[in-house]
């Protein structure tokens, strides 16, 4: 029994890696040529080996199979299945799985979902590849096919015209010839196999196909996507995609605006390209831009870029985010951006507020002093105005807002400030440290008040709460409040230089959303706060060898970590999202 399970599972598993398959282009055209018209949606990829190749060498994956929680997980009940799974389908292929997955995968292939053949129906779908060479298909076909009953015996498998075809009991079927795989619906199997050997005159790659990203350099690896919106929503007989009001109120400030594109559009399309030394990830929502309600308009609101990043970099910084949003408008037709179950939680939210502002309305007083970009900004901070850092050493942050009236919107957030300082010194004594006094310097022409101590904290490992030393500056329109004096002053620097920028460059993107990690200037945060770490992993019942090295891993992998930015454009016909990585 055990030597049949073993057998079905190594069936199952190879004639996975003959019909999986990701996406792209090739230098001879699109596969989207030998797949029938009609298709709802359609992923495409070229140059994998080029992808599969780096990853085997990199110095990351041998990082990680040097590691402590790898070596756990190898001796781990999971980790012994995973590798006498591997070692039995290795064996059986007479391959090992990285050369196994270059001469499979390593070429080219394309997916495509196709409407439901019969009312009522499922939607049915194709896998077609292109092996990397002439000789693994003959190859998977001697070592699988005898196994195959074993596997299941409701399989039929049988050899025609020179192809090793399979069908499965739901009539699904798998086609291997030369260096052609093929499989899914069977209609749809057997129209491509025709498309294979003769010359036809309709393709898909007249229609959905040609909207298809283009090829990549050799050395790139390449994934392709369109969608077809308007045929899927008519399919389900439904005026959108994705209900117009949204159940989480962050999701909405966010990517409200690209779900209203999505839910309404015309096309969405999207290209995945992986280099040598990073990847670059991109959707492009298209639609009717007067098909867009006021509501959410207030979530396409944006911020010419006159430079790489809507905020120029501050030193040792951890993370960006800019949202650029109509706040006013958007506060105040929330009804129609939200569900109705998460509406009580703002009235909760102003009742708060009401102790730190009173007598202010949030979306009179408040909200319509603000205009366009609001940035929340991390970094790893220094500790000038202590003998030593603090037990536990925590990131700086910052909020920097753009007001209409700056004068004014400054007076406002610097009441929020002092009352909320007010505050936190009667706390003081629980948090065991002194009480705050307001004093300000000028930095650059700039004023900042910040807070200091009434006395230089001494001792050992003082408590978390010396990690803030709050602050606050107007610069122009643009208002800080930081919870460190130097990170404010980072950020005076930063608002000058766009300032100087603004006014000798043109802005080709209008920005609306950017987020921007660094991981690799978190790696000295985590080694600053090792002793913490470890210990955390000790009560929790590890060895004090196996927390280091987890936690020694853990900086390996982010001092790998080039930036990533997420950022939203809004062009004239729709919204485009991008995403960029990369590593060491």
């Amino acid at each position: 029994m055990l030597f049949v399970r073993s057998a079905r599972v190594t069936v199952w598993m190879g004639l996975a890696s003959l019909t999986w398959s990701t996406v792209g282009f090739c230098d001879d055209g699109s596969l989207s040529e030998r797949l029938p018209p009609g298709a709802i949606a359609v992923a495409e990829w070229a140059n994998a080996n080029a992808l599969i190749e780096r990853a085997q060498s990199s110095p990351l994956l041998k990082a990680a199979y040097e590691s402590e929680p790898y070596r756990q997980w190898t001796e781990s009940n999971n980790g012994r299945k995973f590798r006498g799974g591997r070692a039995m389908l290795e064996g059986q292929l007479g391959l090992n799985l990285w050369d196994a997955s270059k001469r499979v995968l390593g070429d080219r292939g394309i997916v495509a979902v196709y409407p439901p053949s019969e009312p009522g129906g499922k939607p049915e779908g194709v896998l077609l590849v292109r092996l990397a060479d002439d000789e693994i298909g003959g190859h998977l076909k001697s070592r699988l096919e005898a196994l195959i009953p074993l596997a299941n015996d409701k399989i039929k498998s049988e050899t025609v015209d020179g192809a090793w075809l399979t069908t499965a009991p739901d009539g699904n079927r798998t086609w291997v010839k030369d260096r052609w795989v093929v499989g899914g619906t069977a209609r749809i199997v057997d129209d491509v196999r025709r498309r294979l050997s003769e010359t036809v005159t309709d393709s898909l790659a007249k229609t959905l196909g040609a909207k298809l990203s283009g090829a990549p350099a050799k050395s790139d690896t390449i994934v392709s996507l369109a969608v077809d919106p308007v045929r899927i929503r008519e399919l389900l007989g439904q005026a959108r995609l994705i209900p117009a009001k949204l159940d989480n109120p962050l999701a909405s400030l966010l990517f409200g605006g690209l779900t209203e594109y999505a839910a309404i559009g015309k096309d969405v399309l999207a290209s995945l390209q992986i280099r040598p030394e990073g990847f670059d990830l991109k959707f492009d929502v298209s639609g009717d831009a007067g098909q867009i309600d006021a509501a959410h308009k207030t979530l396409l609101s944006t911020q010419p870029l006159v430079q790489p990043e809507l905020l120029p970099t501050v030193p040792r910084r951890l993370a960006t985010m800019t949202l650029v949003r109509d706040w006013a408008t958007w506060y105040r037709q929330r009804d129609a951006l939200l569900e109705a179950k998460v509406l009580p939680e703002f009235d909760k939210f102003e009742t708060g507020l009401a102790t730190f502002l009173p007598g202010k309305d949030f979306s009179q007083d408040i909200l319509s002093l603000m205009s366009g970009p609001l940035t929340l900004v991390f970094a790893e901070q220094t500790y000038p105005h202590l003998p030593q850092p603090p037990g536990l050493q925590l990131p700086a942050g910052a909020l920097v807002v753009s007001l209409t009236d700056a004068q004014r919107g400054a007076d406002v957030f610097n009441l929020f400030i002092q009352t909320l300082t007010s505050l936190t010194n009667l706390e003081a004594a629980k948090q065991m440290r002194q009480p705050w006094l307001t004093s300000a310097e000028t930095y650059k022409g700039v004023t900042i008040t910040y807070a200091r101590y009434l006395e230089i904290p001494k001792g050992q490992a003082l408590p978390a709460i010396f990690n803030a030393q709050p602050a606050s500056a107007l610069v122009g329109s643009q208002y800080i409040a930081a919870s460190s004096v130097e990170l404010c002053k980072d950020l005076i620097d930063a608002l000058q230089s766009t300032q100087k920028t603004a006014t000798t460059t043109a802005a080709t993107v209008q920005r609306n959303f950017e987020l921007i990690l660094a991981p690799e200037n978190a790696a000295p945060l985590v080694k600053s706060n090792h002793a913490l770490i470890e210990a955390r992993g000790v009560q929790e019942g590890k060895t004090a060898e196996q927390s280091k090295s987890e936690r020694e891993f853990l900086e390996t992998i982010l001092r790998t970590q080039k930036p990533l930015r997420l950022s939203t454009d809004v062009t004239p016909t729709g919204l485009t999202l991008t995403l960029q990585g990369g590593w060491q």
